[in-house]
């Protein structure tokens, strides 16, 4: 199953000289030419910063990526988007002409984004407004806490980032809209006094006082989704999945949800494993509009929430109804999925990324957590109905799971994305003791086609 291949012996890391920032998230973007960029947070000397780095479809470091001179070949570290603040990455992706935008936020006060040339050298054509350095952009929605945890590009290259603002309420989901060049979109949100170019929540999903948005999806009439979750109570660990869709101009899309909290948003209750709190990390859509989020499911409720959480997964119909045809084996709730045991049968499980095959089964990864406290890389793989499909994985685990029994560096390797090749090979990254790690996994997949409909999924975790 791990594809031996690729890189040294199916993992690959990047050079130990460039530390990440193990609070930080990460995310993989695919290239056309089919070189795999992942990026993450750098732990400066003084001050965190945005990072990518640049592998071969072979695996090897790619020593071109950065440009001449540059101190860690094959490696990017951004500068600082404002001078003296800390930055941290959430999300990476390729724009049609083959730029790359990196996106997250600045000291927790802006959402932020900074874009690079093909080669890996900063774009100064991209941002620079308002005596914003060049290459770079930022906007504050206007509230103390702004923190970007997602990104999805447009078909038009024009860049979303969400994540949440704190309000008196709470923190709430909240979203701004950069055009191609960097600048602020000033025909997106704006709304009730709202800045142009944002918009946020007025109130909590489910009533709680923490919501948080974690992922971001277009669709193709373009509307946007966005993935994360709510809480019930003024308790965090209380959790929801919770989804919002706004039209295209960033206002609420009123037809969607509205079952259980205010239109254009909804929230699934009760929670997936029937422990105290449910995360939502990711969301996908299909080609028939059905939308699948994922994430984790606290165990028990005497177990602290999502400190002992399982692979949790939910399917919604495009108005935002659970879908009841998805799911529900084995005694579960209709229209969701956890998986049990845990893949490593450890003390935790930890859904971060999707990716749909083109045959519409589901590829989940994210972490699996050994009784010793070791992570591992992990992946599940979902057939049509949201049962486990028993012919991935099951070398070191059940049946429709898969974990990497050997970490590619001794320690933790935390933080995983996920990206999906054209020869539905499967790419899981993250952070490894402080280093870039991934691993190649061959997926045979059957010839049917059911193409995804998605254009970027951005995500991000700390």
């Amino acid at each position: 199953m791990i594809d031996q291949t690729f890189g040294n012996q199916g993992t690959t890391t990047a050079p130990s000289a460039l530390t990440l920032n193990t609070n930080g998230s990460t995310s993989i973007a695919l290239q056309s030419d089919g070189r795999i960029v992942i990026a993450g947070t750098y732990n400066g000397n003084s001050m965190s910063c945005f990072t990518a780095a640049r592998f071969l479809p072979n695996g090897q470091l790619d020593t071109t990526f950065g440009g001449q001179n540059n101190p860690i070949p094959g490696t990017v570290i951004a500068p600082n988007i404002i001078n003296g603040l800390a930055d941290i990455c959430c999300g990476v992706a390729v724009q049609s002409d083959g730029k790359i935008v990196l996106a997250g936020t600045t000291n927790y006060t802006a959402f932020s984004v900074v874009r690079l040339l093909p080669s890996g050298e900063l774009d100064l054509t991209f941002g620079g407004q308002d005596s914003q350095k060049l290459g770079t952009a930022y906007i504050s929605i206007g509230f103390s806490t702004n923190d970007c945890l997602a990104m999805a590009l447009q078909p038009n290259d024009n860049i979303i980032v969400g994540g949440y603002t704190s309000i008196g309420a709470g923190n709430v989901f909240a979203v701004a809209r950069f055009l191609s060049n960097g600048q602020i979109d000033q025909s997106f949100g704006g709304q009730n006094g709202q800045l142009a170019g944002t918009f946020y929540l007025t109130e909590t999903i489910a009533g709680g006082t923490d919501d948080e948005c974690f992922s971001i999806v277009v669709q193709n009439d373009g509307k946007i989704l966005l993935g994360g979750y709510s809480c019930i109570d003024n308790n965090s660990e209380n959790s929801r999945f919770a989804v919002v869709r706004l039209l295209s101009d960033g206002q609420l899309d009123e037809i969607f949800g509205g079952f259980n909290s205010q239109l254009g948003t909804m929230y699934l209750t009760p929670t997936i494993s029937g422990g105290a709190g449910d995360q939502c990390y990711s969301i996908i859509l299909q080609p028939d509009g059905k939308i699948i989020i994922a994430g984790g499911s606290g165990a028990t409720s005497n177990q602290g929430s999502l400190n002992a959480p399982y692979f949790a997964v939910a399917r919604l119909v495009s108005n935002g109804q659970v879908d009841i045809t998805f799911g529900g084996q084995n005694g579960q709730n209709q229209g969701s999925m956890y998986v049990t045991p845990r893949v490593s049968e450890g003390i935790g499980d930890q859904s971060q990324d999707l990716a749909l095959q083109p045959d519409g089964k589901i590829i989940i990864g994210g972490y699996t957590r050994e009784q010793n406290g070791i992570i591992h890389f992990a992946a599940i793989r979902l057939a049509h109905d949201g049962a486990l499909d028993p012919t991935f994985g099951g070398i070191t685990s059940e049946p429709g799971t898969f974990y990497l029994v050997d970490i590619i560096i001794s320690g933790q390797n935390q933080q995983p994305s996920l990206a999906l090749q054209p020869n539905n090979k499967i790419i899981l990254g993250g952070v490894c003791e402080a280093q870039f790690g991934l691993i190649q996994l061959i997926n045979p997949m059957t010839t049917t086609s059911y193409q995804a409909s998605y254009v970027e999924v951005g995500t991000g975790l700390y």
